[in-house]
């Protein structure tokens, strides 16, 4: 089972995922829309607030519709004017891209051409407003003059001056004023086309990236919020101090780190001293050690809290470290799905199955060390609990007392079966395995409960990938 962290991840992949699928999805099914705008600049004279209204006359609509060769009227364009500005936007949406650039184009074109163009009259205004300023620089100077109680004779010769000027300046206004504006000026046309509207790369709607970024964002929050309702369901145990808050007075014997080839080395490497795991269960074979002096502890039962968590092999290992100083039995009682024997490489053609059926105990041990030997299960059985509360499994059970000085039992999970309950009563200890990331306390609770209620004697805990 992934650890929390990896399932965190998983669970917030996930809903981002199929979040940012789903908005894509959707996305597809949308009309498109195209956005395409053509800027025109007027003339100077020209007032933007009326020129808008002209745009968005019909008349100029119908125009437009000539001018691009179709009887069916264009798309609707959105016309503002830019405050403070002589420039007006035209924009066009519509669901060809090459049609929203053409017509709103067409609509600048359109107006310019039905707006015709103007002479320029910029000089003529011009010189009429600075014959009209100097107009009134004369007459102040005389007024100036005249206000004088008495005139000097250069007062006198300087105001006949300004007269005179006052005189040949009202003819130029008069002239002025009689000539056509503009005459054979320039003519100047009522707008100028910048920027042309140019064709669209993209659609404007549907947004595809922004909708897939909010749909990230919502399956953001999707998977955060399934992780807080996951985490409070979920109640499997992700660190070691968690089994404490199940039964204070068990203690943790044993903490194995995760190394998913320890089930498969051969013997010369689990019995190196530089090998973590190794030190890990010489560590547990010490405790359970110190734990079994008083009374002494002759038969050792491991089984697991849950299935999967590793107990077959923290048996193995705890029998093989074992038999450093001890002459040691590992027995497979895992009658069901027994695993021992594929272990070490044994055959599983007799073993325990047999010795209920009064086989010897001699014809079923297989030596794998000068102080280890090792049952099998033998041919698994579908229902195993009658042979399990047979007399013949007390007998061989004191046989084997007798022989060894230890005997380590492997049995199946306590969540599953109740094959550990009734095998319990024939041991001195029994260690119960969780895995972290795996078993959960409820589990390891329960498995508790059971093993209490026939009175069987819990050493500790073992955590596998701690």
């Amino acid at each position: 089972m992934p650890t929390l962290a990896l399932r965190t991840r998983t669970i917030v992949c996930t809903a981002v995922g199929c979040a940012v699928f789903a908005s894509l999805a959707l996305t597809a099914t949308y009309h498109r829309v195209y956005r395409a705008e053509a800027t025109l600049v007027l003339r100077a004279d020209l007032d933007p607030l009326d020129e808008v209204v002209l745009l968005r006359s019909e008349s100029l609509r119908t125009t437009v519709a000539a001018r691009l060769g179709t009887t069916t009227l264009p798309p609707e364009p959105t016309i503002t004017a830019r405050a403070g500005t002589q420039q007006i936007d035209i924009v066009v949406r519509s669901g060809d891209a090459f049609t929203a650039a053409a017509v709103a184009n067409a609509y600048a074109a359109t107006y310019i051409d039905a707006r015709g163009a103007a002479a320029d009259t910029s000089a003529h205004d011009q010189a009429v407003a600075d014959v009209d300023a100097s107009i009134i620089v004369a007459e102040q100077a005389i007024a100036t003059l005249d206000g004088n109680a008495e005139l000097s004779s250069d007062d006198e010769v300087l105001r006949q001056l300004f007269v005179d000027q006052l005189a040949d300046l009202r003819v130029q206004l008069a002239e002025l004023e009689a000539a056509a504006p503009g005459g054979t000026g320039a003519l100047e046309a009522a707008a100028t086309l910048q920027p042309k509207a140019t064709l669209p790369g993209t659609p404007e709607q549907p947004r595809v990236v922004r909708r897939a970024l909010f749909a990230a964002a919502a399956g953001l929050l999707i998977g955060l919020g399934a992780i807080l309702v996951a985490g409070r369901a979920d109640d499997t145990l992700q660190r070691s101090a968690e089994l404490g808050t199940i039964r204070r007075r068990i203690p943790i014997i044993g903490r194995i780190p995760h190394d998913g080839s320890l089930a498969h080395r051969p013997l010369s490497r689990r019995r190196r001293i530089d090998d973590i795991s190794a030190t890990s269960v010489n560590a547990l074979r010490d405790e359970v050690l110190f734990l079994g002096l008083e009374p002494p502890t002759r038969v050792i039962l491991i089984c697991s809290a849950s299935p999967g968590a590793g107990a077959t092999t923290v048996a193995t290992e705890l029998a093989i470290a074992l038999s450093d100083y001890s002459s040691v039995v590992l027995v497979d009682l895992d009658l069901r799905s027994p695993q021992i024997h594929e272990m070490l490489g044994m055959d599983d053609a007799l073993g325990v199955v047999d010795n209920l059926n009064a086989e010897s105990i001699d014809m079923t041990l297989y030596p794998v060390e000068e102080r280890l030997s090792v049952i099998a299960a033998g041919r698994p059985q579908v229902r195993p609990l009658g042979m399990l509360s047979r007399v013949r499994l007390d007998e061989m059970m004191a046989e084997l007392r007798d022989r060894y000085d230890v005997v380590v039992l492997d049995a199946p999970n306590l969540e599953t079966y109740g094959d550990a309950t009734m095998i319990a009563r024939l041991a001195d200890a029994v260690i119960v395995v969780a895995r972290l990331g795996h078993t959960s306390a409820t589990s390891v609770r329960s498995a508790c409960r059971e093993l209490e209620r026939v009175g069987a004697p819990i050493m500790g805990f073992v955590v596998n990938d701690a």
